[in-house]
């Protein structure tokens, strides 16, 4: 390049022998270059629709056109003054807009190519129509450009509108020329840097062009240093040319493998994909064993297979104390117990063995050719003692149980769902036994699980057959004998079994998701009647039981408050009454909402008082008004002095907290007298009256009158 620019300054002002016919197999040989190479990006664009190839191709297409009325119009080539009906100047115009399009053109695609993220075309068909559009606005533009030239050579004044460059438009085009230039080659250079070659093709094509510009203006026509300059450009476009080809020839390559690498990626996440799916479908997300889908599958499986003479045993274990842990220790604890479980149940089977993860505390082992009832008792009895080793859990160790149902393919059923539900039985049984046992399936099993099924079904109409009452247990003032408040306790009437015990029902509601809709009408039986209370002018608090299920009820709070705005009843005459062990189910939700509950008015009593692990812990945190001793600690008083210690300690407690107490299932009088010298305010039992319906209340409040308290003053 340097010796080129040298050779020019030497020799570009000695005129060589004019050779008009070599100047069109020269600019012929740079329009056929140039259009090879904006066809190479042309394509190059369909198939990637990346904009900048595109305007890189319409720099090199528009100065390809623009060469062909340059050529045409150039004088003594084709005609004295060129053909078209150009005068002298109309090349000399079209070589100006020549070195002027193609850097120009040059930087926009270089500004595109700095934000591809806003330049990549999204549809084939869309780069398609905007590469004939730009086909078509190049060849228009060289179409007109001779008639352009042409009028804005009659405005241009007579010293610059010459033959050839005067000093004027010299100093006028050139600087202009090469200012554009330099500031494309700046530009690519920059984009050259760690990119691919074609950026630096660009720039020695960029270099041409200005060293053909510098020449064509300070050489005269026809010179040497002329023909250098179009000789330069014409070997320039053949190198970028076969530069464009080798450069897209490699791109294509790299696409290709590329295409290939992402194929295969999208075959393996397929295949990933389908596992994942699989996996999810038949395995459980938590513990890795067999889901429920997967294991009716497996047992599905065995008993067609069994048709033939294959039996099969079915172990159904239930943990006994899971909900304990997750109460005292949290969720994620009781997750990892979960997991560890059924890694040991896993470690205790036979190769073939399948263990599956039923339900959240139960697991199913299917144990294939296990018929004899020796060997699947004593599988049993394996997996329940590898259970026995505690747990590790945070800030301690816990200790699991489990009981075991066994049923036997096909005496025990025929089908996958029988033999299933077989086991099941058993193990609610073992469970009902006690937990931490072993029982094989009987056929009186299933009609206990019949009767507990039509039990269930009963429980989902006794709301719409009004089957539910409140019964009513008055809470006694040891100082006073006067009846403090009055807790509100729920029975169902069965039309064929009678009265069903709470003992019954409400572990079945809570099981079956009816607990929240039997809640909501306690509360709306309760506050109606301690409004009608008050309306007859004996106003009474009301305490109404609370289960963890309701606590976890989002709408819980929205339906209290409703329920108190609506009969108009100030909150204070409603107490809500939790048993310790639902207050720790979940320690701060249950905080969180009885203090919610404190903030509308009502009270908070904590029930069984001492039964559970974190009694002490919690008694500060919870939000309660009153605290309820268990009843097993009040039995044995006065006489045993485990009990009276406890009780005393709980008392003194009590005092320290501010916390009233109440001592439930007082049944002798000596119960009623240490408990009230001891300091105890309150008591509840059938020393005072039993559960009753309200018409036995209202009596008894009448009967009682003033009768408790003369005995307790005497």
């Amino acid at each position: 390049m340097l010796a080129v620019a040298l050779a020019a300054t030497v020799f570009g002002g000695r005129t060589a022998v004019a050779m008009p016919a070599i100047l069109p197999l020269l600019i012929g040989g740079v329009i056929v270059s140039e259009l090879m190479s904006a066809y190479v990006l042309a394509a190059e664009f369909v198939r990637s629709r990346l904009s900048w190839l595109l305007v890189v191709g319409a720099a090199y297409l528009l100065t390809a056109v623009l060469t062909v009325p340059y050529i045409l119009t150039f004088p003594e080539v084709f005609a004295a003054d060129g053909l078209l009906g150009a005068t002298p100047q109309t090349a000399l115009h079209l070589w100006i807009l020549w070195h002027f399009a193609f850097p120009t053109i040059l930087l926009g695609a270089i500004f595109l190519a700095r934000f591809p993220q806003d330049v990549h075309i999204e549809r084939t068909s869309t780069a398609s129509r905007l590469l004939v559009l730009t086909i078509a606005g190049c060849i228009a533009l060289a179409a007109a450009a001779p008639f352009l030239s042409e009028t804005i050579g009659t405005l241009l004044p007579d010293f610059i509108h010459q033959r050839t460059f005067t000093p004027a438009a010299t100093a006028g085009a050139l600087p202009v020329i090469l200012a554009v230039d330099l500031l494309a080659m700046v530009m690519l250079y920059a984009r050259t840097r760690n990119r691919t070659a074609i950026s630096l093709w660009l720039f020695l094509a960029v270099v041409a062009s200005a060293l053909d510009a510098f020449m064509g203006i300070l050489s005269s026509r026809y010179s040497y240093g002329w023909y250098v300059g179009k000789v330069f450009l014409v070997l320039s476009s053949g190198v970028m040319l076969v530069a464009f080809i080798g450069e897209t020839g490699k791109l294509r390559t790299r696409l290709a493998r590329a295409n290939e690498d992402l194929k295969r990626t999208r075959e393996r996440e397929h295949h990933l994909a389908q596992q994942r799916v699989h996996r999810l479908a038949y395995y459980d997300e938590l513990t890795g064993l067999s889901n429920r889908s997967h294991l009716e599958e497996r047992l599905r499986t065995l008993a067609a297979a069994a048709q033939s003479g294959s039996p099969f045993t079915v172990l159904f274990l239930s943990l006994d104390n899971y909900k304990d842990v997750n109460g005292q220790f949290g969720h994620a604890a009781a997750d990892r117990v979960l997991v560890d479980v059924g890694a040991r149940l896993t470690g205790g089977v036979r190769r073939g063995d399948t263990v599956a993860r039923f339900s959240g505390d139960e697991f199913v082992v299917v144990a294939p050719m296990l018929a004899a009832a020796d060997d699947a008792e004593a599988l049993a009895k394996a997996l329940r003692e590898a259970l026995k080793a505690p747990f590790d859990v945070p800030d301690g160790s816990v200790s699991i149980t489990a009981s075991a149902g066994i049923a036997m393919f096909p005496d025990d059923g025929i089908s996958a769902e029988a033999i299933l539900d077989s086991a099941d039985a058993a193990a609610h049984q073992a469970k009902r036994a006690g937990g931490n046992a072993t029982r094989f399936y009987s056929r009186d099993f299933s009609e206990d699980a019949r009767n507990r099924r039509r039990l269930q079904e009963d429980l989902s109409l006794a709301l719409l057959r009004d089957e539910f009452i409140l019964n009513y247990q008055p809470i006694i003032d040891l100082r006073t004998g006067k009846m403090e408040k009055v807790e509100a306790l729920i029975r169902w009437i069965h039309p064929e079994r009678g009265v069903v015990p709470p003992g019954v029902f409400i572990p079945l509601a809570e099981q079956t998701g009816l607990m929240q809709l039997i809640g909501y009408w306690v509360i709306e039986d309760a506050v109606r009647q301690a409004s009608a209370w008050r309306t007859a002018g004996t106003p009474t608090t009301l305490s109404v039981n609370v289960s963890a299920r309701q606590l976890d009820d989002l709408g819980f709070l929205e339906h209290l408050r409703r329920t108190l705005g609506e009969a108009r009843l100030p909150a204070h005459l409603i107490e809500l009454e939790i048993t310790e062990s639902a207050a720790m189910m979940d320690a701060s939700l249950a905080q969180d909402v009885l203090e919610q509950c404190r903030a509308l008015g009502v009270g908070v009593s904590l029930d069984d008082f001492g039964t559970y692990y974190s009694s002490l812990t919690y008694l500060k945190r919870l939000p309660i008004d009153t605290v309820k001793i268990d009843r097993s600690f009040i039995a044995g008083l006065p006489f045993v002095k485990s009990d009276a210690a406890i009780v005393s300690g709980i008392l003194g407690l009590a005092r320290a907290l501010e916390r009233k107490v109440v001592a439930e299932g007082i049944e002798t009088e000596e119960q009623r007298v240490w408990l009230a010298r001891a300091g105890c305010e309150y008591g509840q039992g059938y020393l005072f009256a039993r559960p009753m319906s309200l018409k036995a209340l209202h009596l008894w409040r009448e009967a009682r009158a003033g009768s408790l308290a003369d005995v307790i003053n005497t």
